[in-house]
């Protein structure tokens, strides 16, 4: 077996609270590189290594380690990202799935798929990441393996392979059936260990259902039409490894998703969990190349081997109090060592590699050489911007980059002094660089600040006073709207400039119409015969966005259009990119001038639960009063209710307080970012007036 076939690249995502970090923590004990297990609510788990996570109990910023698992003989290396659950950090999951090769989806066996993990599902989707599912906390009363199971299905529109199903339930937990083997594995929960008897008698006409189900779903899938021939002629002609080897081939093909359960925190099911990792998910060999474009804009693919020209991609960026900067780099193809030149596409500049370490959460392992499929940090203060393609000079190729969530709430920071304005902007600057889910503005001597939420904001404002020093006050909260115009509008536009010399000369024609007001900003060029040229277009197009930065309403950006380029005239001597990007501007100035436009809100799907019968008639009042609507209703035990509902984000921040006002303190709620919406008209005005603006 080659380095690369047992190597394993994952990710450990969920919903906040569904047992990733604690997961994680019994990963590494029992693959030993850890001696003694910390827990997340003693802040001691190995993966929260800032002050922050252990203080709140969450995991904020992905972590990285290594650890290595041996199976029938054979030592496989693991690279493992543990991701944050909560949706403020949601860019810590983009960009870690972006690098990894498959993945751990943990769900609390008690809720099954909730808001996050349909999040965390979809980001997976969009970079096609193979993964296993570990349905966890099944030592919880109220846990339901089966509903969680169903959840899949009903929530996430994919199809489960059931693998495992458990033995006992809640504190009568002892162990797991595994139905590929029809095996029992009972778990000893002090000793942390486990042993392998018959399956229990009471359990056999469970374990032959849910062993048919597994067989006739996998055998669905299958194309070979001899062996689904097979399958029909004899079910049970077949051994453990061919079925093994038919899971993971469907597996990694993203068409279905085997399923384990147990118990992290009471060490049950972890160690079948990662034979699972071994077997399904899939190797650097597997995936095989990555696609990528050259110099000449042409896709290429690059082999996952040690032996091509170098490619890799820089996923995050961080500050280490002891080493400095921190550059977060998955390599594809060929082999690094120190005093390497690697080359920089985006900005056209080689640079000099030289330390670089192995992480394992906030400790640093130097290493002199690293290969196709590792995943290492870079120490040094380079040019570096997350998403960022390194590669051979000789052989350039720019890989697919990360898609970054945008803000959808502001505050406004006041400092004390003049040298604390000073230090936070250096401090928000460094911020940026690390975060791109987090943005600010300076204007008229206001410092603004953007997130995901109030906790990413929360959180980086504590690090400010605590690790920084910085003396500031905080605002109120703002919600990041954006603008979108209704109707359609064709647009001449002449930019002509001559003031002694050579002038500006750029002539556009433009249709502007709308698109999905989710869709962002489309631009398409149907220039022909060279009525520009084609070095000119991408100005127009970075005109557009930039006038579209600033919409009439709030000064918000404006989305939800395309602009159809399709004529125009240039001048052999006047003519520049300038010309034509100030053309590209004052085109759009000149449409949304005359169109009608409208404000966006973002809308938060928001989950409260539990919702008990004489408390249901005050949750959805207090969601109709929040301008809320219902999504769905879900049963729960003991005639408990859980709500899903959307909300916009302008009236969720003092929803906790009039929720636990409402129902004595007995419901929570939880929330993430679902779209956005067009605001009502009559409140339009009201937003206007507290942004000081004339209604």
């Amino acid at each position: 077996m080659s380095y690369k076939s047992s190597m394993r690249n994952f990710g450990i995502i969920a919903h906040i609270d569904a047992g990733k970090t604690t997961t994680t923590e019994r990963v590494l004990y029992f693959t030993g590189v850890i001696t003694k297990i910390g827990e997340v609510h003693d802040g001691k788990a190995t993966m929260d290594s800032m002050d922050q996570e252990r203080e709140r109990g969450i995991t904020i910023a992905s972590a990285a380690t290594k650890c290595s698992w041996t199976y029938e003989g054979i030592r496989y290396d693991f690279n493992i990202i543990d991701t944050p659950g909560h949706v403020d950090f949601t860019i810590e999951v983009e960009r870690s799935l972006r690098v990894l090769d498959g993945a751990i989806c943990v769900f609390d066996g008690v809720e099954g798929v909730q808001t996050q993990t349909m999040t965390v599902w979809k980001q997976a989707d969009k970079y096609n990441v193979p993964r296993i599912v570990f349905i966890n906390k099944l030592d919880r009363i109220g846990a339901n393996f089966y509903h969680s199971v169903d959840t899949i299905v009903d929530k996430l529109q994919a199809i489960p392979l059931v693998l495992q199903i458990p033995v006992g339930s809640e504190s009568n937990l002892t162990g797991v059936i595994d139905l590929v083997k029809k095996e029992y594995i009972e778990f000893d929960k002090e000793n942390k260990t486990y042993t392998i008897k018959a399956i229990p008698n009471d359990m056999i006409d469970k374990t032959n259902e849910y062993r048919e189900k597994l067989l006739n779903t996998l055998f669905s899938y299958i194309e070979n039409e001899e062996i689904i021939m097979r399958y029909m002629e004899n079910p049970n002609d077949f051994t453990d490894k061919e079925i093994v080897s038919y899971i993971r081939e469907l597996t990694i093909k993203c068409k279905l998703f085997p399923v384990f359960c147990g118990s992290a925190y009471k060490n049950v099911g972890v160690q079948p969990l990662l034979d699972g990792v071994v077997n399904y998910l899939p190797s650097p060999e597997d995936i095989g190349f990555v696609s990528g474009k050259n110099d000449k804009n042409e896709q290429v693919h690059m082999k996952l081997t040690d032996e091509e020209n170098f490619s890799g991609l820089i996923f995050k960026i961080m500050k280490d109090k002891f080493a400095g900067k921190l550059s977060f780099l998955r390599i594809y193809s060929g082999t690094l060592k120190q005093g390497d030149m690697l080359y920089l596409p985006r900005i056209n500049q080689t640079i000099r590699i030289g330390r670089f370490v192995q992480m394992h959460s906030n400790h640093r392992n130097e290493i002199s050489e690293a290969k196709s499929g590792d995943i290492i940090a870079l120490i040094g203060d380079f040019p570096f911007i997350t998403g960022e393609t390194i590669c051979t000079k000789n052989s350039p190729i720019l890989l697919e980059s990360i898609k970054f969530p945008e803000p959808v709430i502001s505050f406004s920071l006041i400092p004390k002094t003049r040298e604390d304005r000073d230090k936070l902007i250096n401090a928000l600057q460094d911020r940026v660089k690390e975060d791109p889910s987090f943005s600010f503005s300076s204007e008229d001597n206001e410092l603004k600040i953007s997130g995901m939420g109030e906790l990413h904001l929360d959180v980086i404002t504590t690090i400010f006073k605590n690790d920084y020093k910085i003396n500031f006050e905080i605002g109120e909260p703002e919600v990041a709207y954006k603008e979108t115009f209704t109707g359609m509008k064709d647009i001449h536009y002449e930019h002509k400039k001559q003031s002694g010399g050579r002038g500006q000369y750029a002539i556009v024609d433009i249709k502007f119409e709308n698109i999905d007001i989710n869709s962002g900003f489309e631009f398409v060029d149907q220039i022909v015969g060279g009525a520009i040229p084609s070095s000119y277009i991408p100005n127009v197009k970075e005109g557009i966005a930039n006038a579209a930065k600033k919409g009439p309403l709030v000064g918000a950006i404006v989305v939800g259009y395309k602009a159809v380029l399709y004529d125009g005239r240039y001048h052999d001597v006047d003519s520049s990119n300038l010309s034509f990007e100030l053309a590209g501007y004052g085109a759009f100035k000149e449409m949304i001038s005359q169109v009608k436009t409208t404000l966006l809100e973002p809308i938060m799907l928001v989950e409260i639960e539990p919702v008990s019968p004489e408390n249901y008639g005050s949750v959805t009042g207090l969601l109709s009063m929040k301008r809320g609507r219902i999504k769905e209703i879900i049963d729960m035990k003991g005639g408990d209710q859980k709500i899903v509902g959307y909300v916009p984000l302008s009236e969720t921040f003092n929803f906790i307080g009039d929720l636990r006002q409402r129902t004595q303190g007995q419901s929570s709620f939880s929330m993430s970012f679902d779209k956005y919406e067009i605001v009502p008209e009559y409140i339009i005005p009201e937003i206007r007036k507290k942004r000081g603006l004339t209604s």
